[in-house]
C-alpha cells in the first residue's frame, strides 16, 4: 500500500506491476496524510508501505496511535 501517484514509476511499480507480479493486492491512500497512510495500514493489514521520504518522517508523530505490527517493510523513493 502506499500513496505514490501511478503517473509514476514508483507508484506504477509499487501499486500496480510487482503486486500483479505475485498475485497480490494494493491499497492506493488518495489523501497521503500520516493519519490516513497509518489508518489503511491498521484497516487492510498492509505489510509492505510505498511512499516519499518526507511522509515517513510525518509518521513518526502519529505512529503509536495506530497497530501497524502487519507492517514488514517501508520502501521510499523521491
Amino acid at each position: 500500500m502506499g500513496s505514490p501517484p501511478l503517473g509514476f514509476t514508483f507508484g506504477l511499480g509499487a501499486l500496480l506491476v510487482f503486486p500483479l507480479g505475485c498475485r497480490g493486492a494494493a491499497a492506493l491512500v488518495e489523501q497521503p496524510a500520516p493519519d490516513n497512510l497509518l489508518s489503511a495500514v491498521q484497516k487492510f493489514g498492509g505489510t509492505t508501505l510505498f511512499t516519499a521520504p518526507t511522509a515517513y518522517r510525518n509518521l513518526v508523530a502519529t505512529i503509536s496511535n495506530y497497530d501497524i505490527s502487519s507492517l514488514r517493510s517501508c520502501i521510499s523513493a523521491g
